[in-house]
């Protein structure tokens, strides 16, 4: 309940269960302490299993600290939990279709020069926001992504067509074949021709 979001669930839940344990001896901070743990740590584990691996703010965590103190200081924490899962959800469904976006947009400009503040634009983030987006989700930094993919294009275009290797070369936003084929080799280690050569021998 907590990582879905449904505050009003699980506050009611845990007043009722409050409610209803007033008078029981076994409600002491000591269990309270050991519950605002497994709630904490189930969350954790929760959030990173759907690839969200945030810490929480401190704010937050003072919340944690002193949940067990009384009933209400625990309701206000879960609520507060609460609003952090779903916060952070948002905010991992937001960057997933800015990055998305973003490689939709490499892949289909790949001809075009293609820099960083073009595409920041076209999916209307900072170019620092989706720097840290790709070293985050994709582990390379934007321009090696851009390299990659063009270096990839130009491996499938070799092997599959008779395109020549210039022509492959402005395809995939080299204008000097010099350049594309030095760049060709530093990627896959043989030239384009040779590379075109030996997936032809393959077929």
């Amino acid at each position: 309940l907590i990582v879905g979001g449904r505050k009003n669930e699980i506050i009611n839940q845990v007043r009722h269960f409050f409610d209803a344990n007033q008078d029981n001896p076994g409600l002491t901070r000591e269990f309270s302490v050991s519950l605002s743990f497994e709630i904490n740590r189930s969350v954790i584990i929760s959030m990173a299993e759907k690839g969200i691996f945030t810490r929480q703010d401190s704010h937050l965590l003072a919340q944690y600290l002193s949940s067990a103190d009384t009933p209400e200081e625990f309701l206000t924490w879960i609520a507060a939990l609460t609003a952090w899962c779903t916060e952070q959800t948002e905010y991992e469904i937001r960057s997933t279709g800015v990055l998305n976006a973003a490689i939709s947009y490499i892949k289909k400009n790949l001809s075009e020069p293609l820099k960083r503040q073009e595409i920041a634009d076209h999916v209307h983030v900072s170019q620092n926001y989706l720097a840290r987006l790709f070293k985050k989700n994709m582990g390379i930094t934007i321009s090696d992504y851009i390299a990659q993919q063009r270096m990839e294009l130009a491996a499938n275009l070799l092997a599959t067509t008779a395109i020549p290797v210039t022509e492959i070369a402005l395809q995939v936003g080299f204008a000097a074949q010099t350049y594309f084929s030095s760049c060709f080799h530093s990627y896959y280690g043989k030239s384009p021709r040779e590379y075109r050569k030996g997936a032809r021998q393959k077929q």
